[in-house]
């Protein structure tokens, strides 16, 4: 998978704040409903790399400064654990707007920039073509049970502000706001010298989107979300709200928001095929 600069700049600061989402709602649930929504991130991620056969992961990220959105980026990817195949779409939209094609399977590499009428094309000599997973289990990952142990521990005093609905068809609903005055003084503290740094390195790097360079009064302002869990126990849907709060050098107020939408979708459905390039203008 390969995405526009924009697209890789939000997606890593997502990377955090999904954790932080994450996380944070599953232990204002404390007791129960900690261990139910924990249990079902791990059982989910689990499958992803080896279990379900294949499925579609689609991802809506918008960041937004004082209500004006900044970027806007979406992905589909479908994949095959059979066939050990992936198929990607991603397109942006922002201050340069761009979309990109990519498929691959343990025989080619395919490659298309929206703004180009040619697919780049790499054939795998077959010493390359062993399995491959195109998703990786972060909790299975060395050191993932330390940095659980440390989230578990930032988080731990938060109160269970979150509502966890027994469906009627087994599943689960779990939804859940947390106010400035709820998080932990650390994660304030961590978070701000994070933002700053990631805002710097941004916008030193990349002249097409200035992130507003927010240097006081950096804190959490709020965040909220909701996850959905099948009968299955697999999560199929995680929305999540970050708003970051903070003043630049002129002094001017910013509420810097981050909404992410992802979805687990055509579980057992999902068709991965190569593309048919016929006629096609093709680099190989």
């Amino acid at each position: 998978m390969k995405l526009g600069k924009k697209a890789v700049t939000v997606l890593s600061f997502t990377i955090g704040a999904c954790v932080f989402v994450s996380t944070a709602l599953a232990d204002m649930a404390l007791g129960t409903g900690y261990d139910l929504l924990k249990r079902s991130v791990k059982n989910t991620s689990a499958q992803m790399e080896n279990g379900l056969d294949n499925y579609t992961i689609e991802a809506l990220i918008t960041m937004q400064d004082n209500g004006q959105t900044l970027v806007q980026a979406s992905h589909i990817q479908k994949v095959d654990n059979e066939l050990h195949a992936t198929e990607s779409i991603s397109q942006e939209s922002g201050s340069e707007s761009g979309s990109h094609y990519s498929y691959s399977d343990p025989t080619v590499r395919v490659w298309k920039d929206g703004s180009e009428d040619t697919y780049y094309v790499t054939e795998l000599p077959g010493n390359d073509r062993g399995d491959m997973n195109h998703f990786t289990d972060p909790f299975s990952e060395e050191g993932a049970q330390e940095i659980e142990k440390i989230i578990d521990a930032l988080v731990g005093n938060l109160k269970d502000d979150v509502q966890v609905e027994e469906r009627t068809d087994g599943g689960r609903n779990y939804s859940g706001t947390l106010s400035e005055a709820q998080v932990p003084a650390l994660v304030n503290a961590v978070s701000s010298f994070g933002i700053k740094m990631m805002i710097n390195e941004q916008n030193r790097m990349e002249d097409d989107m200035k992130l507003p360079e927010m240097e006081n009064d950096v804190f959490v302002k709020k965040v909220s979300g909701t996850a959905i869990e099948n009968k299955e126990g697999l999560l199929e849907s995680l929305t999540g709200e970050v708003v970051l709060s903070g003043k630049d050098k002129a002094g001017k107020q910013h509420d810097l928001a981050l909404n992410v939408v992802l979805k687990l979708t055509d579980i057992g459905s999902t068709k991965v095929a190569k593309p048919d390039l016929t006629g096609e203008n093709v680099e190989n």
